[in-house]
């Protein structure tokens, strides 16, 4: 999916790809540069939606839809948590032209994950044979992931700090 400025609409150019998690009710995506607070995310179907800014950290920006907000209805990925990654485990991704390609984990390390993808463009998505998500482009090296255990952890935050004050989103 496409994440654009919400000042400027999506006649100007996507400022990131993100990842949606259903189940979270959130877009997670790689986090090179600063990215805006309030913006447009705009699906595979063609559904647009505006989302804000929840969290950042670890690489990865997480925004938030509003609880009224109409999202598509699709199966949500679980998250592998990297130490329970296999080396030489298939990875697939779809390219930021719509291109399904595959790969291989060759590593698995501090610093992220490590593949044998092409450049599918900063946070898309990566998941292993049953669609579950084993990180995101990481951007800036072709072939590196943030892990899903970044996202959790944001995601984990994201839930604690919910608790003890108003939900926005």
């Amino acid at each position: 999916m496409a994440i654009y400025n919400a000042k400027e609409g999506t006649s100007t150019p996507a400022i990131a790809i993100g990842t949606y998690l259903p189940k979270a009710r959130a877009v997670a995506t790689a986090s090179l540069d600063s990215l805006q607070k309030e913006v447009l995310v705009v699906f595979a179907n063609g559904v647009t939606s505006p989302a804000s800014l929840v969290r950042a950290g670890g690489g990865i920006t997480i925004y938030g839809f509003a609880d009224g907000a109409t999202l598509p209805k699709v199966d949500s990925p679980e998250l592998i948590a990297a130490h329970d990654l296999k080396l030489g485990a298939t990875a697939l991704a779809i390219t930021a032209d719509g291109s399904a390609v595959t790969g291989i984990i060759s590593r698995v390390g501090e610093e992220g994950i490590r593949t044998t993808l092409p450049d599918i463009g900063t946070g898309s998505a990566v998941v292993d044979l049953s669609g579950d998500l084993i990180g995101i482009a990481a951007g800036g090296e072709v072939g590196l992931l943030i892990t899903a255990d970044n996202i959790l952890t944001l995601l984990a935050a994201t839930s604690t700090a919910a608790t003890t004050t108003p939900k926005s989103w």
